[in-house]
């Protein structure tokens, strides 16, 4: 399947909750986004925003009930959409300077969201790809 078609295309991934894992995202992400025919410029600003997410999944989580996080990234006509979901509660004090994360996710996708609940936290990131 390609970027063209209508029907779901799919990656899903399931990484340890560890700051170097984030490379391991961003090279599964770029292939399955190359695969799917996405615009370098598309490639380039979906992988930073999902890194980043990542990034805030691995340090925001208190407690977490599993040293995991999972990342899924689909493609519905035209628009990817990357969920990426840690499994502790959400901790708003940053364990590192910056706090720019959000911002540049949201400069870089269509849409940001996050959606924190006692068991774990969804941040999901959709972007319509160039035609």
């Amino acid at each position: 399947m390609n970027a063209r078609t209508l029907e779901p295309v799919s990656l899903d991934l399931l990484l340890q909750a560890r700051p170097e894992c984030s490379a391991a995202v961003r090279r599964n992400l770029r292939a399955w986004l190359e695969g799917l025919g996405a615009s370098d410029d598309d490639v380039f600003e979906i992988v930073i925003a999902a890194s980043e997410a990542f990034a805030n999944a691995v340090e925001h989580p208190r407690a977490p009930t599993r040293d995991a996080v999972e990342l899924e990234a689909r493609l519905v006509a035209g628009c990817v959409t990357v969920r990426v979901r840690d499994y502790g509660s959400w901790q708003h004090k940053r364990l590192r300077p910056g706090g720019r994360g959000f911002l540049l996710m949201r400069t870089l996708m269509d849409s940001v969201e996050l959606d924190c609940q006692a068991n774990g936290s969804v941040i999901t990131l959709r972007r319509h790809l160039a035609p």
